[in-house]
């Protein structure tokens, strides 16, 4: 299957990182046309936004992509970004705040969860959250950079969760 024809033929906008993605998940099954152009059509793109909420923002991908760039979200008490099965990513110039906390990205730097996982800001302390099936990538890129701030010190909580049988 040729992806290029059928990227144009879909004629939406997909970031370069959701494409590649999309590759690596498919590049050792065979690719169904119908299933890729199902994935590739579950995406949001928020680009230039500025988005608040009184109390909270939840941005999950259950099935999909949510990608953030160039954007402000703000919520006085919780944000919320990840992914149940599909692929979260902060990056591009792009802050989550809340009323005590920042996670902050510049150039090429991002906050990527893929799976079961999330990055969760509440009043005063941030979690960065992996359980079975998920991953959670903090980069900063190449001149790139990613700031966590939890009120006046950064505290960074990492979990790794496993099944156990």
């Amino acid at each position: 299957m040729e992806l290029l024809p059928l990227l144009q033929a879909l004629g939406i906008n997909i970031t370069a990182g959701a494409i590649l993605e999309i590759i690596k998940s498919w590049a050792n099954d065979e690719i169904n046309d119908e299933e890729l152009k199902k994935q590739l059509e579950n995406q949001i793109l928020i680009e230039g936004a500025t988005i608040k909420a009184e109390d909270v923002i939840n941005a999950l991908a259950e099935n999909g992509f949510i990608t953030i760039s160039d954007s402000h979200l703000h919520a006085e008490k919780c944000i919320l970004l990840g992914s149940i099965d599909g692929i979260a990513i902060l990056g591009s110039d792009s802050k989550l705040t809340t009323k005590a906390t920042s996670v902050e990205t510049s150039g090429n730097g991002q906050v990527q969860t893929q799976g079961n996982a999330h990055v969760q800001q509440t009043e005063g302390s941030i979690s960065i959250v992996a359980g079975p099936g998920g991953s959670a990538v903090i980069s900063s890129g190449s001149g790139g950079s990613v700031s966590i701030t939890a009120g006046k010190k950064t505290n960074i909580t990492t979990i790794n969760r496993t099944n156990k049988a």
